[in-house]
Protein backbone atom coordinates (compact mmCIF):
# COMPACT_ATOMS: atom_id res chain seq x y z
CA UNK A 1 0.00 0.00 0.00
CA UNK A 2 1.58 3.26 -1.07
CA UNK A 3 1.30 6.55 0.79
CA UNK A 4 -1.60 7.86 -1.32
CA UNK A 5 -3.67 4.70 -0.72
CA UNK A 6 -2.86 4.82 2.99
CA UNK A 7 -4.05 8.44 3.28
CA UNK A 8 -7.28 7.57 1.45
CA UNK A 9 -7.83 4.53 3.70
CA UNK A 10 -7.17 6.57 6.85
CA UNK A 11 -9.59 9.31 5.79
CA UNK A 12 -12.31 6.69 5.16
CA UNK A 13 -11.80 5.28 8.67
CA UNK A 14 -11.89 8.77 10.16
CA UNK A 15 -15.20 9.48 8.40
CA UNK A 16 -16.71 6.25 9.75
CA UNK A 17 -15.53 7.00 13.31
CA UNK A 18 -16.79 10.57 13.09
CA UNK A 19 -20.21 9.44 11.87
CA UNK A 20 -20.56 6.86 14.63
CA UNK A 21 -19.41 9.25 17.36
CA UNK A 22 -21.82 11.87 16.07
CA UNK A 23 -24.67 9.30 16.00
CA UNK A 24 -23.92 8.29 19.60
CA UNK A 25 -24.12 11.90 20.78
CA UNK A 26 -27.26 12.41 18.71
CA UNK A 27 -28.91 9.32 20.26
CA UNK A 28 -28.14 10.60 23.76
CA UNK A 29 -29.62 13.99 22.87
CA UNK A 30 -32.74 12.33 21.48
CA UNK A 31 -33.27 10.34 24.67
CA UNK A 32 -32.77 13.38 26.87
CA UNK A 33 -34.99 15.51 24.63
CA UNK A 34 -37.81 12.97 24.76
CA UNK A 35 -37.63 12.62 28.53
CA UNK A 36 -37.80 16.41 28.83
CA UNK A 37 -40.89 16.40 26.60
CA UNK A 38 -39.19 18.30 23.76
CA UNK A 39 -39.30 15.41 21.23
CA UNK A 40 -42.38 13.27 20.58
CA UNK A 41 -42.09 9.49 20.84
CA UNK A 42 -42.78 9.01 17.14
CA UNK A 43 -39.97 11.38 16.19
CA UNK A 44 -37.63 9.91 18.82
CA UNK A 45 -38.22 6.39 17.46
CA UNK A 46 -37.38 7.55 13.95
CA UNK A 47 -34.24 9.31 15.14
CA UNK A 48 -33.08 6.26 17.09
CA UNK A 49 -33.71 4.03 14.04
CA UNK A 50 -31.61 6.45 11.98
CA UNK A 51 -28.80 6.37 14.55
CA UNK A 52 -28.86 2.55 14.43
CA UNK A 53 -28.44 2.74 10.65
CA UNK A 54 -25.42 4.96 11.29
CA UNK A 55 -23.74 2.30 13.43
CA UNK A 56 -25.15 2.67 16.94
CA UNK A 57 -25.73 -0.75 18.49
CA UNK A 58 -28.13 -1.98 21.17
CA UNK A 59 -25.16 -2.17 23.54
CA UNK A 60 -24.33 1.47 22.78
CA UNK A 61 -27.93 2.47 23.55
CA UNK A 62 -27.87 0.46 26.78
CA UNK A 63 -24.68 2.26 27.83
CA UNK A 64 -26.16 5.66 26.95
CA UNK A 65 -29.27 4.93 28.99
CA UNK A 66 -27.20 3.72 31.97
CA UNK A 67 -25.04 6.84 31.79
CA UNK A 68 -28.14 9.07 31.81
CA UNK A 69 -29.61 7.15 34.76
CA UNK A 70 -26.39 7.46 36.78
CA UNK A 71 -25.51 11.04 35.84
CA UNK A 72 -26.73 13.44 38.54
CA UNK A 73 -26.43 16.39 36.14
CA UNK A 74 -29.06 14.86 33.81
CA UNK A 75 -32.46 15.92 35.14
CA UNK A 76 -31.27 17.15 38.55
CA UNK A 77 -34.81 18.20 39.51
CA UNK A 78 -36.17 14.66 39.03
CA UNK A 79 -35.94 12.01 41.68
CA UNK A 80 -33.93 8.96 40.74
CA UNK A 81 -37.12 6.83 40.73
CA UNK A 82 -38.95 9.26 38.43
CA UNK A 83 -35.97 9.44 36.07
CA UNK A 84 -35.71 5.65 35.96
CA UNK A 85 -39.45 5.33 35.29
CA UNK A 86 -39.30 7.72 32.32
CA UNK A 87 -36.16 6.11 30.91
CA UNK A 88 -37.66 2.61 31.25
CA UNK A 89 -40.84 3.73 29.48
CA UNK A 90 -38.77 5.17 26.63
CA UNK A 91 -36.61 2.03 26.45
CA UNK A 92 -39.65 -0.25 26.18
CA UNK A 93 -41.03 1.77 23.26
CA UNK A 94 -37.92 2.07 21.09
CA UNK A 95 -37.50 -0.55 18.36
CA UNK A 96 -34.51 -2.72 19.25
Amino acid sequence: MDKKELVKYKSEIDKENFAKEWALKWAKGVIIGHILGKISMIRAKGMIIRSIKMGVTKTNLDNIIKSIENDPTCFPSMSKAEKKKKIDKFYREIPL
